[in-house]
């Protein structure tokens, strides 16, 4: 887990709904603990597993990686397809506890103050407004992704595992990537925040 001096963004560059570049300033180590479970996620089983732990002398991580290696060998998703990966028609119940939750996960000092990030603002608020007055309701689609992501991110983090590590892992576990976690509504009102992926990813005219 990041201190709170450090940037939580730093390996994208500041930017999370922008760029991914695992090696930032992690340093050798880290780089080679990325290297590692990019392996795994391609395939590499259990001596790939083995190599984490001995890398990272993390136990946990290497468990956390390994039951979520399996969702989908190509972390990258198709773009064009709006691929939603598990949750494709389905309809997923949120929860007024669950929104608290998100919103105390992405305020963690590690985070950068993450929920004032206008994409995760406007994310909420879509959120919020389908939830309405009542205790419980349906959502799906990439509502549906953001909401479940964020939940499993929070649920990883506070098992010990760094904000990088726990944000791949809660992609993986529903077989998504990060293109599919803003609505289209929403990446279009906030177009300067997206780059062309996400405009692709769902057939999008920037």
């Amino acid at each position: 887990m990041l201190a709170s001096t450090e940037q939580a963004y730093a390996y994208v560059g500041g930017s999370p709904t922008n760029g991914t570049d695992p090696s930032g300033q992690c340093g050798p180590l880290c780089d080679q603990i990325i290297e590692l479970v990019t392996k795994l996620f391609e395939g590499g089983g259990e001596e790939t597993v083995a190599r984490v732990v001995e890398a990272s002398g993390d136990e946990s991580l290497a468990k956390a990686i390994e039951g979520t290696s399996e969702a989908t060998a190509d972390t990258t998703l198709v773009l064009n397809g709006a691929d939603l990966g598990k949750v494709t028609d389905l309809q997923i119940n949120v929860t007024q506890k669950g929104l608290d939750l998100i919103q105390k996960h992405l305020s963690r000092p590690e985070l950068d103050d993450a929920l004032s990030d206008p994409a995760n603002q406007a994310m909420i608020g879509r959120l919020k407004s389908a939830l309405g007055s009542s205790s419980s309701c349906k959502i799906s689609g990439a509502d549906a992704n953001f909401y479940l992501h964020e939940i499993s991110e929070y649920t990883l983090m506070n098992e010990g595992l760094s904000y990088p590590v726990a944000h791949q892992a809660a992609l993986d576990k529903y077989a998504v990537s990060t293109f599919s976690l803003f609505h289209p509504d929403v990446i279009q009102e906030l177009s300067v925040w997206f780059n062309e992926k996400y405009f692709h990813f769902w057939g999008l005219q920037k």
